[in-house]
């Protein structure tokens, strides 16, 4: 888990920070805690056109987090403080061996043939399979009923 330092913000624009941060390869957070509500609100709609600009998506493949406490957001995952980032993304570095480094490299290419087609589309198509499943489960969950109805009726006219 890796931190975006924000010293540079407001002077340099946030597209340029993110910029210098791999976002979607290792998984991130924005700590803006210290941010006054006035200065947040600016942050909050520049990090908005930086997200658009630079077609990041926050979810997908390894999340960005945004700390701040007592605000939601659709757009970026928010959580109330850093205490309350996934533990198994605490993990210490260690040097990797041969065949790790192999497939690392394997695993990058992958990532980016993934990350080459449109986010917004692969998040919509997943919607719509999500959508699907939620159909498919409420049918069969009535045929179950209705079946086990028809078996208990036929059991009961015996």
């Amino acid at each position: 888990m890796q931190k975006i330092d924000l010293i540079k913000w407001p002077e340099q624009t946030l597209a340029c920070i993110l910029k210098e941060y791999p976002l979607g390869e290792i998984p991130h957070y924005l700590d803006t805690t210290d941010l006054i509500p006035e200065n947040f609100e600016m942050f909050f709609q520049q990090l908005l056109d930086a997200i658009n600009e630079l077609k990041i998506d926050t979810r997908l493949s390894y999340p960005t987090y945004l700390i701040r406490k007592d605000f939601k957001s659709d757009a970026i995952p928010v959580l109330n403080s850093v205490d309350g980032l996934p533990s198994f993304f605490m993990k210490r570095a260690r040097t990797l061996k041969g065949a790790e480094l192999s497939l690392l490299g394997k695993i990058k290419i992958l990532f980016l043939k993934a990350n080459d087609r449109d986010l917004k589309e692969k998040v919509k198509a997943i919607g719509n399979i999500k959508s699907h499943h939620k159909n498919l489960y409420s049918v069969c969950k009535k045929t179950l009923f209705y079946d086990k109805l028809y078996q208990n009726l036929k059991k009961s006219g015996k």
